[in-house]
């Protein structure tokens, strides 16, 4: 996941000699004011320090999660300097201000669990997809996805691997999105671009007027341009005469091309004509693919559904295959060219969903489907958490502190106070926080964090999930016994 995942701790403090903190303090103020010398616990961890008032308010953070090596170094100890100023910079009343530090040991470790309401967030620190626009099969067994993040990208998406791999997409307005052979083919309104996704790169592009479909098979690819469709194939470029104004769909077989209208009006190419091609019970279309050999997957509606429409261009056979229920509502379809194997986009006002099928049989006069891909983006505005699970309910309430025991300082013979810990969110991401604000330890770099929410698990864990309004992020944070508080002298 895009956060730590990973311990808190970078550095090391056990070559420090347990000499007398408060001494160390005194011989330091006498020669600077604004600097005073600390030993914190002889623990490998990070520190996190702080300047308060005398009533034990937090005025200023000198360090948070910060390694042993980016303090100044004395002769027994560890420098810390004060300009006398508050977190936003203004000078401080005048009087006694005391600074105290906490140690995260390094057997504090922060995990990436799970994300919530969107499958297509990724481990990195690009912003998150907002919407899914389109989606193909792209090779076996991996989807080709359309998203809008701050930006159009494509991802593409393993059935077996957790991790979208994410490719830059340059072309303004309204996409749709075909595979083509390696590549991809990406359609926009009057641009046309076929982009190397393992290269990033464009290998070629196009311009014209009002592109309503294209589809290729990576040797062949058809234009259905607003004036004619376009046929190129390799260095050759032919025009062929529409046989209606209102064609909506191409899909290039391994013999023929096939031409439709959104009222199921169905022609294939013969070299530079159209002949209509004649079905029983035509249908109105929403989508057309073209699958193995001479066959085309037609996705058609009934009664305000869905129904996939398997066609044999060449004995013109078709076989009518029922979705499963919730994918009834699909909008786009694409296909494997060596297999009945598809790729639905199923899109409702809150969610987008890509699902794989693979055709199996038909009995008792129903399809059986088997589901080898799915994944989905839900709208949501906020979150809850009801019996520790993540629920789509805008809960604006904060959780409750969690309660930690403290380790002993080693080098103090007091007891110590338990933590309670919170979690903040900052333009750096989200952080670990005591009662008193000073943040201890990053639980994450995840950028523009909206809202935040926690619980308790085990003695000393915490379940921590975060929201950027795309996705929620779940993280694990175990070894809080391992917390060590300090006292590191005064200024004056």
């Amino acid at each position: 996941m895009a956060g730590l995942a990973a311990t808190c701790a970078w550095g090391a403090f056990g070559t420090l000699s347990p000499f007398v903190p408060g001494l160390w303090a005194q011989e330091e103020q006498t020669a600077n004011p604004h600097q005073l010398m600390f030993v914190p616990p002889p623990v490998e961890g990070v520190v996190s320090l702080g300047v308060y008032d005398a009533r034990g308010k937090l005025v200023r953070v000198l360090a948070q999660a910060a390694s042993v090596d980016s303090f100044k170094a004395g002769l027994n100890g560890l420098v810390a300097e004060w300009d006398g100023s508050d977190g936003e910079g203004k000078p401080v009343p005048g009087g006694k201000y005391y600074a105290r530090g906490v140690v995260v040991g390094e057997e504090v470790d922060i995990s990436g669990e799970a994300f919530y309401f969107n499958d297509f967030a990724g481990n990195t620190d690009s912003p998150r997809p907002s919407r899914v626009t389109d989606a193909v099969l792209y090779t076996k067994e991996q989807a080709a996805v359309l998203v809008t993040a701050d930006r159009p990208e494509v991802l593409l998406v393993d059935a077996k691997e957790a991790e979208p791999q994410p490719v830059p997409v340059d072309l303004p307005g309204q996409l749709r999105l075909k595979a083509a052979g390696p590549n991809l083919l990406l359609l926009g309104q009057d641009h046309v671009e076929v982009l190397d996704p393992k290269t990033r790169a464009v290998v070629w592009q196009e311009q014209g007027k009002g592109l309503r479909d294209g589809d290729s098979d990576g040797g062949r690819t058809l234009l259905l341009w607003d004036q004619e469709p376009v046929l190129l194939n390799g260095q050759d470029r032919q025009r062929l005469d529409p046989p209606a104004r209102d064609l909506a769909y191409v899909a290039v077989l391994r013999s023929t091309i096939i031409l439709a209208t959104e009222a199921g009006k169905l022609w294939r190419v013969d070299g530079q004509r159209a002949v209509p091609l004649e079905t029983d019970d035509p249908k109105p279309l929403l989508d057309v693919a073209a699958g193995r050999e001479d066959t085309a997957w037609l996705l058609v509606r009934e009664g305000g559904q869905a129904l996939v429409r398997q066609l044999d261009v060449r004995s013109r056979e078709v076989r009518d295959l029922e979705l499963p229920p919730d994918l009834r509502g699909a909008t786009r379809i694409s296909a494997a060219r060596d297999s009945d194997v598809l790729l639905l986009l199923i899109k409702t006002g809150d969610e987008e969903r890509v699902v794989g099928l693979r055709y199996q049989q038909a009995r008792a006069q129903q399809s059986i489907w088997e589901k080898w891909f799915d994944r989905a983006r839900r709208n949501f505005s906020g979150f809850g958490l009801k019996n520790g699970q993540v629920v789509p309910v805008n809960d604006p309430g904060e959780s409750p502190p969690v309660v930690i025991k403290a380790a002993d300082n080693p080098l103090e013979n007091a007891r110590q106070q338990v933590f309670q810990l919170s979690v903040h969110a900052d333009s750096s991401g989200t952080w670990l926080v005591n009662s008193d604000d000073l943040p201890l330890c990053q639980v994450s770099k995840s950028k523009g964090v909206k809202q935040v929410k926690w619980l308790s698990d085990g003695k000393n864990g915490m379940r921590v999930f975060a929201s950027d309004g795309r996705v929620v992020e779940e993280y694990h944070v175990t070894g809080l016994e391992n917390l060590y508080r300090f006292d590191a002298g005064s200024f004056d």
